[in-house]
């Protein structure tokens, strides 16, 4: 198993990493298929829990909001979203189901918000200011968080975090998350030369809480589905999701403070 997780990591990363140097429009397209993964994989987790989403609508939704962002026009973003909603609640009124149809009108919107939206926020952090390297920064700090928790839990981890969600995760490898998000996040600023130390470290815990909140949200869904992985797009690996689940939140976490709350306070990113 450990062999199979390595392979295709190996093989992944540097589709990813090359994709990100290249930026646009290799970038955008990227992240458009990602979400495409996402919504399917989604919409499977919300079928396994019982509920009836509308696919198509949601999944066009979600893909609308990439696109938009992608050309420049995240304005439109919003629009997309409330068509999608009106087109959502028409489709459930000429289903004629009223059993359930406000939880299938939820996880319907619900893949457009996590899949579409929360996933473009990658597209405008890569075209900002010094952009490659802050989104480097994010992907590393979050890898460094992920694998900090993990074998932090795994060594030391005596007390459950969240039992009813994800009972393997602790209380010790959560603060030993936590620990390695500004430590990582120094190392990796000095590194691509961003401005440091404290607002690197500062940042490095943010994303070290939002991203073990994102792998704790995606365990929520999993667990309602009843299932261990979100889908096998990753030999070794699970589903897409399993992947993006620290990513996702911190794709809005770096795009928020490096574009508004670092200039304000140093005048420059």
């Amino acid at each position: 198993m450990l062999r199979t997780r390595v392979l295709t990591a190996a093989a992944a990363l540097p589709v990813l990493l090359i994709s990100l140097w290249l930026g646009p429009p290799y970038f955008t397209l990227l992240v458009g298929l990602a979400s495409l993964a996402g919504h399917l994989e989604f919409y499977r987790l919300a079928r396994l829990a019982g509920l009836s989403p509308l696919v198509w609508v949601g999944t066009a939704g979600g893909l609308g909001v990439v696109g938009v962002v992608g050309l420049g026009r995240p304005e439109l973003g919003g629009p997309v979203l409330a068509a999608g909603t009106l087109l959502a609640g028409a489709a459930l009124v000429v289903r004629g189901k009223t059993r359930g149809a406000l939880a299938d009108w939820a996880a319907t919107l619900g893949g457009s918000l996590y899949c579409g939206l929360i996933f473009s926020y990658y597209i405008p952090l890569r075209d900002l200011p010094r952009g490659l390297e802050w989104t480097l920064f994010t992907f590393g700090v979050t890898f460094g968080v992920d694998t900090a928790a993990f074998f932090v839990g795994r060594r030391w981890g005596r007390r459950p975090l969240a039992p009813a969600v994800s009972p393997a995760k602790t209380v010790e490898g959560f603060v030993g998350g936590l620990a390695a998000g500004p430590t990582v996040g120094v190392g990796l600023a000095a590194l691509l030369g961003l401005p440091g130390p404290w607002p690197a470290a500062g940042l490095g815990f943010g994303l070290a809480l939002a991203g073990q909140a994102g792998d704790l949200f995606e365990s929520a869904l999993k667990r309602s589905a009843g299932v261990k992985d979100s889908g096998r797009l990753f030999p070794g690996h699970g589903g897409l999701l399993d992947r993006v689940d620290s990513l996702a939140f911190n794709g809005v976490m770096s795009y928020y403070v490096v574009g508004a709350f670092l200039p304000a306070i140093l005048g420059r990113v």
